[in-house]
Parts: structure tokens; sequence; C-alpha cells
């Protein structure tokens, strides 16, 4: 290791190290938590077991984060629809207790989500298993993970845990949710426990190769089977979970945060700094810089803004990725270059879709293709078009198909779009909010939301750059 290297790293360490002051207000919240939910448990006669996972159980975290997983762990016994409901009642009257303001999410079942004293507090309802159980839900993997990372992994490596986490939120790939399609707090945990430290897990990711690699820590599967474990799980990254050899833990990494990951780590290598740890600060573009770079494009920006209600992340994005997806193949279809496509949202009011076309308006004349000659469809498509209006040439046979040369019957982005809006599929909870729909083009566009997280997003998606790249 050279010495900037080693310079760059203690640097790193000192800052996502957590302070004996964090650890401390840590302790205390947690000891207040757990006192409540004991409380809990003898008014309610539900006897379960509360215990801080994740992260913080792992000492894993870093500093800074305020994220404690707090589990209330029922017997197997108990049937799924009687956690559910019980686990959930419990959640609320402990986040009540607690003095702090709550709200309901849903992941495989419901759970809480609080905010006391400054921290996020996750209360999850799961069952208690022991280590070679098979879960019941998909939480219930959460208690063996801790105890498998804590047996696996020394404090120095723990620590490894945390500079990589830090590099992986710098370059932007940490997180297993939908938005991210990145590298989960568990899986980080996994590589090192695999490699060893931080720079080995990044001089071997040189050498994954994507649909090709399989970490599998225990060794559950003889190497023979990789095709076939490959195959299994169709994945960019395949990491074998030790308490699951059923699960590919790098299942949420997409090929796109796989071939960040992969670059980032070379590129630190041959070019070490603490951008990559700790970026700069992205700036609000501000209208001057947005009238300036879209003047220099020469092409249409055009937005689609929607209001919606809050709902699940996942569920957001995942929807938004896929309303993406179809305004493009509709474009395309319609005869437009997309060049660029994009979206964000506050996660809470409104959703705005970016799309970046060659042109704002197609040229009039389109030529259409028609059925093959002699098919069933010949004699249809030509009384059709014979003596239309529209049509400037043609029907005229080509390369055995008719065609005819029409005019279009709009030309333009935003009214194409406007005009055929059902053909563009929207998700069900974005569809439900159609009619708030609003268009804007090019300097249109700056003003669609006055949130800075919009417009510095709006600047990394005109930009397309890695502040991390020296």
């Amino acid at each position: 290791m050279s010495k900037e290297i080693s310079h760059i790293l203690d640097t790193v360490l000192e800052r996502v190290r957590p302070t004996l002051d964090e650890r401390e207000k840590v302790r205390m919240i947690i000891e207040k938590i757990t006192r409540v939910a004991k409380e809990v448990s003898s008014e309610f006669g539900i006897h379960f077991e509360a215990r801080v996972l994740g992260s913080i159980a792992k000492d894993t975290w870093i500093s800074g984060d305020k994220d404690i997983d707090f589990f209330i762990l029922f017997p197997k016994k108990i049937p799924v629809q009687e956690l559910k409901e019980q686990g959930l009642m419990i959640a609320k009257k402990i986040a009540e207790k607690m003095h702090g303001t709550y709200k309901e999410k849903y992941a495989e079942h419901p759970y809480i989500e609080a905010h006391i004293s400054g921290y996020t507090i996750d209360i999850v309802p799961a069952y208690l298993i022991k280590y070679g159980e098979r879960p019941i839900t998909a939480t219930d993997r959460t208690t063996l993970h801790t105890i498998y990372i804590n047996n696996k992994l020394s404090s120095e490596q723990k620590d490894q845990v945390r500079i990589l986490k830090q590099f992986m939120k710098g370059i932007e790939v940490y997180g297993a949710e939908i938005k991210v399609g990145g590298f989960s707090g568990y899986l980080c945990e996994l590589l090192i426990a695999f490699y060893g430290s931080f720079l080995d897990v990044l001089k071997a990711s040189r050498f994954w190769r994507p649909w090709r690699t399989v970490i599998d820590i225990e060794e559950y599967y003889d190497t023979r089977d990789y095709r076939r474990i490959l195959k299994k799980f169709a994945s960019p990254l395949v990491v074998i979970d030790p308490v699951d050899k059923n699960r590919n833990v790098a299942a949420a990494v997409s090929i796109k945060s796989f071939s960040i990951f992969k670059f980032a780590s070379k590129r630190f290598l041959a070019f070490p700094s603490l951008k990559f740890f700790f970026p700069p600060e992205e700036r609000p573009l501000s209208r001057a810089e947005y009238l300036s770079k879209i003047a220099k494009r020469g092409t249409c920006i055009l937005g689609l803004r929607l209001q919606i209600t809050p709902i699940s992340p996942d569920i957001l994005w995942g929807q938004i990725f896929r309303t993406l997806k179809s305004l493009k193949k509709f474009l395309e279809r319609r005869g437009f270059r997309v060049i660029s496509e994009g979206a964000w949202s506050d996660e809470e009011s409104e959703v705005i879709f970016l799309v970046e076309v060659d042109k704002e308006k197609l040229i009039p004349l389109e030529k259409h293709m028609g059925p093959p000659v002699g098919s069933e469809e010949e004699d249809n498509f030509i009384r059709k078009y014979l003596e239309n209006t529209r049509v400037l040439s043609g029907p005229v046979i080509e390369n055995r198909r008719w065609y005819v040369y029409r005019l279009r019957e709009r030309v333009e982005v935003e009214e194409i779009i406007r005009s055929h809006i059902n053909e563009i599929s929207f998700g069900k909870d974005l569809s439900k909010h159609i009619s708030s729909l609003t268009f804007g083009k090019n300097e249109e566009v700056f003003d669609f939301s006055l949130k800075n997280s919009y417009r510095k997003y709006l600047r990394k998606w005109l930009d397309k750059k890695y502040s991390w790249m020296t």
C-alpha cells in the first residue's frame, strides 16, 4: 500500500468511525426502546423478544448515520397473519410510548418507521429463528445475518466495512433500493469477509465479469456448479448468502452499479483521492447555467410533471423506471431519437420525467409500412389508403411489402404525447394521478420544481460527469 493511499484510508476511517459520544447516544436510545418494548409486552400480554439488529448490532455503522433496526421477534408457532397484526400493533405502541412520530411502511409485511430523538428507528416484526433454520419471512434472516457477521469479522475488518460503505456512498452505488440498484450494507460486509480488506475488494473487482462472477463464502456449491448457479440467479454479480444458499445477496446490483464500482475501484487504485469517499457537494443549477447548457445542445428537452401521493419508495421508483422505458419506446416508435432520459422525485408529492430528443418536431412526411404482398391484410390496406387525403405517395410495393407516404396527423412532440397518452404505461399508482400531468419544453423545464434537490438533479442529468473522476 502506498503512503498516499494509507493516508487517505486513515483519514476516511477517522471520519466514518462513530465517536464515543455517538455510541453513548445510541446506547441510551437502545436501552430506552428495549425497556419500553418490555412494558408493551407486559401490557398486551404478548411474548416477544426485542433486539437491535443490522449495522448497529454488527458495529459496521458509519458516523453520522442515525438509522436503527429494532426487531420484535415472535416464536415460530405464531401464524403469519397474527405476526403481522400483533407486530404492527406493538410497533405502533412502542413508537407512541417513545413520544416519536411514525408512519406505517411495507416490505414483505407492515412495519413502523419511527422518528425519535433525531433517529430513524425501523420497528420490524419477524420470527425468531435459529442458525440453520429456514426463514418464514424475508426479515427473519436479519437475526442470522447479524450473528454471522459478528462471528466472521474482526474489529479491524468492521472498520474496513465502514471504509467500503463510504466508498460506495461516494460513488453513489450504495443501497439495495430500486432507485439505486446498488450494494447493500450486508453485501459490503460479505465482500470484506471474503476478500479480507477494502483494498483487496477493489483489487479483486477488476477481475469480476458481469453474469460470470460467483462468490460463495461457505462453499455451498462446487465450482463446477457455477454455470448452473449463474443461470439460476441471472444477475451481474452473484454472492451466495451464507445463511441461505438459495439467496443471492447481490440480486439488487444493477449492471450500471456493477460497472461503476469496477471502474471506480480501478480509478482509485491508479489515482487515489478523498473525492471517491467525499465528493464535492452538488450545487443547484441556476437558470443562467441551465439556459447556457441547453442552448449549446440543439435538442429538445421535454418535461412531464406528475403530482403524486406518498407510496413505498421501491414501488414508486419501480413504476417510474417502467414509465421511462415505456415513454422512450413510444417516442422512438413515433420517429424521435431519444438521446437521454431520467426522472426526479421528492417521493412525497411530485415526479418529473425528463426526456431529451433530437428535435421538437418531425417532418410532415411519414413513410408508413403496410402488410406483405399477397397477405390477407393487403386488400384492406389498399382500400384504406388508395383515396386517403393524407397520402402523398402510394400505395406502392417495395421489397415485397406495401407502403404509403403520408402526412402525419401531428408533428410536435408534446402534442403527440398528449394525443396518445394512453399508449404510455405509467404504472398502477402513477396512472391514478394522470389528470395532474403537465408538460414543459426547454426553458420551461427549469421551473418544474423550486426544490434544490430537483435543480441538483438537473445539473447531474445534463452534465453526466462523475464528480470523483479526476
